[in-house]
């Protein structure tokens, strides 16, 4: 029988932090697409949202990218290393994710993931530095 799966909903914004006229390139995206199919088989790209939030006095609004993920539980640290990879590569203070009717932020320093997962999570992504340069 298979494992049961988790739901995760994340969002990725189309511009890097604080610059917005300056959207992410398509060989990010495709990188981020092949991560998930390498840890889930799969995934929905459920296409453009806008986000808004409060930072300090300052609103913040940006469009976003909005994917749906399912894994088996044993996958989750795999999900959560690409959710980490996804912040200074897509130039993200964090990284918005949902799943089972919480939610969080995700960032860089977020969660202990461990060596072989980070790496696993950089392999899958194929983010080779000298191609986002």
């Amino acid at each position: 029988m298979p494992s049961p799966m988790q739901e995760y909903r994340f969002l990725v914004p189309l511009a890097a932090d604080g610059d917005y006229a300056v959207y992410h390139k398509g060989i990010k995206w495709d990188a981020l697409k092949s991560g998930l199919l390498a840890v889930a088989g799969g995934f929905t790209d459920a296409g453009e949202v806008e986000g808004a939030w409060k930072d300090g006095e300052r609103l913040v609004q940006e469009r976003c990218r909005q994917f749906f993920v399912s894994i088996p539980f044993e996958n989750r640290k795999k999900l959560e290393a690409i959710f980490r990879e996804l912040c200074p590569k897509f130039s993200q203070q964090c990284i918005y994710v949902a799943s089972g009717g919480k939610s969080w932020l995700v960032s860089e320093e977020t969660g202990h993931s461990r060596r072989e997962d980070r790496e696993w999570a950089r392999e899958a992504l194929g983010l080779q530095l000298e191609l986002l340069a």
